[in-house]
């Protein structure tokens, strides 16, 4: 999406590499950590590369452990629209990050080439566009790139109507184009323009075309506009979080696949799986735990004694990248508001259990707290309710600017006139419990602290 104009603050040094180190595209371990150790410990570093999450094999057509179901569901929708040149359906894939979504529409598509008729993919990953519109402009370089459209740079604009055209003109005897767009969240917009032109798209007479849209959010349809929902059909993937059982059964997959697993004692594992199942499910942070634990195990075992990471290792390298994240540093030294804001965010996504919850409700909350703190301190209370709702939107602003909030608009059903004039928030880079680690850490006021130890 793009970015409003702002200016610089610490947070922008500390997205990229808490990104990384939080969404699990962590950098390679340190050359010298295991280089002088046994070939089975540079080993089990590779097998627990992350990259193609929970996957043990390096062929791509073959099914994700753990996703067989949703594999089975993925062919059966994407090989008919093929077979019937096109489907008039959105394929929407849901599910939290590291859930294997993205790899598993890949693997699908690899088989696909193997076995079905010819179609045209483009992959659009609508996090990495500068801006929503340029959507239009990357799915016309690929068409351009494929050899379906004329040669030659547009503009976003230009783009946008070369698109449509070209859908809107195709024959029978066209290939299918399978149009995929990652991170779909990232096109939203208040008025939902650019959504309802990229899905009405199928709805043209004959566009030969079969899309499929991956988002972190279950309920996104239903929270678009009444002209985008009711012109289309849904057909629906769901990507759920992965088990204890699952994570470890995908770390002594990828393990074996590299005869590595003795490097790793199975309480370990289960330790790693247990710890990331009942926080996010994500297995992208399971690897990279067991990733910086090997590491640490290396830093601290002598070359001629035998490795094997225990679950100290797993404990150590958990606190260590914890303690090493650059948004519990940014947490540490922001104001004490800015924490209340946190807190109250952090309650309500409890409360509902939502990947991301509405602006209105945050800010009830947050002024709420804010009286009983006050009342706590036995402090005076601001008297004036639109003072505070207007430092409750400061504060959203300066958070984000943190990187440690994300604003989204996206419109709810046409009776929520009130809470359509607010954004939904999100966490940008932190996970939920990081977030109430990092809060717990940083807090000092009694009051808030028996709010965190009773949520």
């Amino acid at each position: 999406m793009a970015a409003s104009k702002r200016k610089w603050s610490p947070g922008d040094v500390a997205s990229t590499s808490l990104s990384r180190r939080i969404r699990g595209k962590t950098p390679q371990l340190k050359a010298t950590s295991h280089l002088s150790r046994p070939l089975e410990v540079t080993l089990a570093a590779r097998a627990l590369a992350t990259g193609d999450a929970g996957s043990p094999s390096q062929d791509e057509s073959t099914t994700l452990p753990c996703r067989e179901e949703q594999h089975s569901q993925l062919l059966s929708h994407l090989s008919s629209a093929i077979r019937k040149k096109g489907s008039k359906k959105v394929l929407y894939v849901s599910g939290m990050p590291g859930t294997g979504k993205t790899a598993s529409v890949l693997r699908v598509v690899s088989c696909l080439r193997k076995t079905s008729r010819k179609f045209v993919f483009v992959h659009v990953n609508a996090m990495c566009l500068g801006k929503p519109m340029a959507v239009y402009g990357e799915i016309w370089r690929q068409l351009r790139g494929a050899g379906v459209t004329a040669k030659g740079r547009i503009s976003c604009l230009a783009a946008a109507r070369e698109v449509e055209h070209f859908f809107l003109h195709r024959q029978e005897r066209d290939p299918v184009v399978l149009l995929l767009i990652d991170e779909v969240d990232c096109l939203a917009t208040r008025s939902q323009a650019i959504l309802y032109r990229i899905f009405s798209l199928i709805t043209l007479p004959q566009p030969q075309l079969a899309m499929v849209t991956i988002s972190n959010n279950i309920d996104l349809p239903e929270r678009l506009l009444p002209k985008v929902c009711t012109r289309l059909g849904f057909d629906r993937v769901d990507f759920r979080s992965y088990t204890r059982d699952q994570i470890h059964d995908i770390l002594r997959r990828r393990l074996e696949s590299h005869q590595a697993l003795d490097v790793f004692k199975n309480d370990a594992l289960k330790y790693c799986a247990a710890r990331v199942a009942g926080h996010s499910g994500d297995v992208r942070k399971a690897l990279q735990l067991c990733r910086r634990a090997l590491e640490l195990c290396c830093e601290r075992t002598s070359s001629n004694t035998k490795l094997q990471v225990g679950v100290d290792s797993l404990r150590a390298a958990d606190e260590d990248l914890l303690q090493g994240n650059p948004g519990v540093f940014a947490i540490r030294h922001i104001s004490i508001k800015a924490r209340l804001f946190l807190l109250s965010f952090l309650l309500e996504m409890r409360e509902r259990q939502a990947e991301q919850v509405h602006a209105t409700h945050v800010t009830q909350r947050f002024l709420k707290l804010s009286m009983a703190l006050a009342l706590a301190q036995q402090a005076a209370i601001a008297s004036n309710p639109l003072n505070q709702q207007d430092e409750a939107r400061e504060l959203m602003e300066r958070l984000e600017a943190c990187t440690l909030l994300k604003r989204h608009y996206v419109s709810t059903d046409e009776d929520c006139l009130k809470l359509r004039q607010a954004p939904f928030l999100s966490l940008a880079s932190l996970e939920l419990d990081d977030l109430s680690v990092a809060l717990h850490i940083s807090e000092t006021e009694p009051f808030l602290l028996e709010l965190l130890a009773n949520q």
